[in-house]
């Protein structure tokens, strides 16, 4: 961290010494030519800075949009029954127009809900398979 703060440091230094030196030579002294490369450099470095963050943000925003669009392959409800690829929107109604029967379809979405099972492990079964017929044993003793 320290040395990445140093390398901008030396090179915004290096820069403005080098490109102060043309300058120094006309009208300016070494001194002033030197501080109003820095100031160029800053005032660039933070435009430049600006603009990425900004294009950044803009490419959020249309990932953002484009995940929000989704797509599902449809079978058409006429007699032929063609399948076609149809854009999904989760915030507006979602409706195609057959290709072939040049109908308008509408697209309904639906949410269901599923009891969800755990996978069973092979390998317990061989050590609970034991304590199962311990238990039974038990209970048939205790005539339960």
């Amino acid at each position: 961290m320290i040395f990445n703060i140093i390398k901008s440091l030396f090179l915004l230094i290096t820069c403005s010494a080098v490109v102060s030196l043309p300058f120094a030579q006309n009208k300016w002294t070494y001194f002033q030519s030197f501080v109003i490369s820095l100031f160029v450099q800053i005032v660039c470095y933070n435009i430049y800075r600006t603009y990425t963050k900004y294009k950044f943000n803009e490419l959020e925003v249309q990932k953002i949009t484009e995940f929000s669009k989704q797509g599902a392959e449809i079978t058409c409800p006429c007699s032929k029954g063609i399948k076609e690829f149809i854009p999904i929107s989760l915030t507006h109604d979602n409706g195609y127009k057959c290709l072939t029967c040049n109908k308008n379809i509408a697209v309904s979405l639906e949410i269901k809900t599923y009891i969800t099972t755990e996978p069973v492990n092979l390998e317990e079964p061989k050590n609970n398979i034991h304590d199962i017929l311990s238990k039974l044993s038990n209970t048939e003793k205790n005539g339960i």
